[in-house]
């Protein structure tokens, strides 16, 4: 008797919304066994990649954590494949250097992302050599952009810190001080201190330093280091 194949698992990280599900609908429709997995959940999330069979792994980088998920994921013996927009070729680096087999642009059509998807099922290279040298060198200078800003960011102290925490809420120098309790010239006096430290010339140029960070760096936005 003449057995069928099962069809490839295929996993879909992303988050709960119509697009990651209309994509996993698409991919059943091709007789893939589709399924999506939440990022609502990181614990349950590597449980899952770690504990069961692995497949092909398609993750929407949209606000998540990627690098450590694909590094999890390739180790348990996934083949990721990751979507991310042109906004997003930092984090794009940083997962192909984590062992991302391949990138799908969000704007490519389905059925460019079906061909990254049947060509994973094969011993087929999702990228040529030259592609991928190019993302590890775009990750080797984003490491070393975030190494700096990190480094500037360190010479806070606490109360500039969160000092510069508020302004990246948008708050103003005079909301500020009745939120901390200080003077308007201390707050002032901190602002002066964290452009200085920071080596920027504008409160939006600080910010920027600190969005981008974090945006590049997630982890660095886990210990807010609040005034104690």
């Amino acid at each position: 008797m003449h057995l069928v194949p099962a069809p490839p698992r295929v996993v879909l990280l992303g988050p709960v919304d119509l697009a990651v599900t209309a994509t996993v609908v698409a991919l059943q429709a091709q007789g893939l066994n589709a399924e999506r997995l939440s990022t609502v959940d990181p614990p349950l999330v590597l449980k899952r990649l770690t504990g069961s069979a692995p497949g092909i792994l398609l993750i929407d980088i949209d606000k998540w954590k990627v690098a450590s998920t694909v590094r999890t994921a390739v180790a348990s013996g996934w083949t990721v494949i990751v979507l991310g927009g042109d906004a997003d070729r930092e984090r794009v680096a940083g997962a192909i250097a984590a062992g991302a087999a391949a990138w799908v642009p969000k704007s490519a059509s389905f059925t460019r992302l079906l061909g990254f998807v049947r060509s994973a099922t094969t011993a087929e290279p999702l990228m040529r050599d030259e592609e991928r040298a190019d993302w590890l060198a775009l990750h080797r200078s984003t490491q070393a952009v975030v190494s700096d800003q990190v480094q500037r960011l360190e010479q806070l102290s606490s109360r500039e810190r969160e000092v510069l925490l508020h302004l990246v809420e948008g708050h103003r120098a005079s909301e500020i001080c009745v939120m901390l309790y200080l003077s308007i010239s201390t707050v002032r006096t901190h602002i002066r201190s964290i452009l200085c430290k920071l080596d920027v010339n504008s409160q939006a140029q600080a910010v920027e330093v600190y969005t981008q960070t974090v945006r590049l760096w997630p982890r660095y936005a886990a210990s807010p280091k609040r005034y104690a």
